[in-house]
C-alpha cells in the first residue's frame, strides 16, 4: 500500500526529494520559509531518515505540516497530504525496506 501510495505522488509529480531537511534555528518562520521555497503550500509531509530536533520544533506549529522518520511513515499518511518532501538518505531507506 505504501509503495503505490508513493507511486501515485511520483506520478502526480507531488514528490520533492532533497539533500537535507534543516534550518538553522527553533523558529516556525525558518521552517515556513524553507517549505515556501520548495514550493510546498498546504498540507505536507516531510520525511527524513532521524528529523531533527530544531525542524520538529520548528514545524509543529505549521498546520498541515507533518515530520516523520522513513521508518514510521505510511500509505495513510502519504495519501493523506498534497506534498511530499523527503531526503535522498530517507528515500533510500525507504526503497530497502519497500524492496
Amino acid at each position: 500500500a505504501l509503495r503505490a501510495a508513493l507511486s501515485q505522488k511520483l506520478r502526480d509529480g507531488s514528490v520533492t526529494v532533497v539533500d537535507a531537511l534543516s534550518v538553522a534555528e527553533i523558529k516556525t518562520k525558518a521552517a515556513a520559509e524553507m517549505l515556501q521555497r520548495l514550493g510546498v503550500e498546504g498540507k505536507a509531509l516531510l520525511v527524513d531518515v532521524k528529523p531533527e530536533d530544531r525542524l520538529a520544533l520548528s514545524v509543529r506549529n505549521i498546520e498541515g505540516v507533518r515530520l516523520l522518520p522513513s521508518n514510521r511513515v505510511s500509505a495513510r499518511d502519504v495519501t493523506n497530504t498534497r506534498r511530499v518532501v523527503l531526503t535522498k538518505a530517507a528515500l533510500e531507506k525507504l526503497q530497502e525496506a519497500l524492496g
